[in-house]
């Protein structure tokens, strides 16, 4: 027989390769109790996730922002929350270090301290104003290859997150970041999952200031571009001015909460440089109470 008809000599087709999964069942998990929840900020911000802080131009993100890095440097409450203590890292793309000095000054008198106060070197802050700040961009098709991917800056964050043992990554703001198309579903997708993988990875959470499309701001729903930035966060907060209010007036609101309560509002006031809360200005909670929360 002619060696070159035998089968063996057919083109095989190439083997497909099998993702390896890490299986688990119920029975496995045992009697003992689940690991109670971590917050960042008790009901509003958990941790090990990606947080959207969304709100329209000029009322406040990248201040309330700060408050969240310098609250949780000192281990003070945010918007009224008790906020644990943990060091963070940020990225702002919109203000110089002038401005987030001016702002610092503000805050650190409203917690009644310094600048200069050392519980505030767990927190650091670069200011990249005018940069190229893209977390992730399309990638060039190749076969086999992720269609998006992070970017050089993705991994300069993650690094510098690690190196201070940092559990808190502040994002300001998703304009600048994301270099994508923000109505276009996947692209969407992979950077929030990008995002979530970050915030696992620190064990921490990211938290990104967000600006709402205009669609968002007339359904009062502070979405941006695709739905997929909605149904991929677990948390989302929502910034606005109330109507019949005073231009120092705002209202925080919970539109997204997997893990916590939906549609909880704060009501706060710009007084001093910083947002304080409005209802309970001299009921200060300081501290944060892990038993509460498996209480809750």
């Amino acid at each position: 027989m002619n060696p070159s008809l035998l089968p063996s000599t057919l083109e095989r087709p190439t083997p497909r390769i099998i993702r390896n999964f890490l299986v688990r069942n119920f029975g496995d998990l045992g009697d003992a109790a689940p690991p109670v929840r971590e917050w960042l900020v008790e009901g509003l911000i958990p941790m090990g996730t990606v947080t959207f802080l969304s709100g329209d131009g000029g009322l406040g993100k990248t201040l309330l922002g700060q408050q969240l890095i310098m609250a949780a440097a000192l281990g003070e409450a945010w918007c009224g929350r008790p906020t644990r203590q943990v060091r963070s890292v940020a990225l702002f793309c919109e203000d110089d270090a002038d401005e987030i000095h001016r702002r610092a000054a503000s805050i650190a008198r409203h917690h009644f301290t310094k600048v200069t106060d050392p519980r505030l070197k767990a927190t650091a802050f670069l200011c990249e104003l005018g940069e190229d700040n893209a977390l992730m961009r399309a990638a060039a098709p190749h076969e086999g290859a992720p269609a998006f991917r992070t970017t050089m800056m993705y991994d300069t964050i993650k690094d510098w997150a690690h190196r201070r043992q940092a559990r808190l990554v502040l994002l300001d703001s998703l304009h600048d970041i994301f270099a994508g198309n923000e109505n276009y579903r996947p692209e969407a997708r992979a950077f929030v999952q990008a995002l979530t993988a970050l915030a696992r990875d620190i064990n921490g959470a990211v938290v990104v200031a967000a600006h709402p499309s205009l669609t968002g701001l007339d359904r009062g729903s502070g979405t941006s571009g695709s739905t997929a930035w909605n149904n991929a966060v677990r948390s989302r907060l929502y910034l606005t001015r109330p109507e019949g209010e005073d231009d120092d007036v705002r209202v925080l609101k919970t539109v997204k909460a997997n893990y916590g309560r939906i549609g909880e509002t704060i009501l706060l006031r710009r007084k001093g440089g910083v947002f304080v809360v409005r209802e309970a200005r001299d009921k200060r909670r300081r501290g944060f109470d892990a038993n509460a929360v498996a209480r809750s």
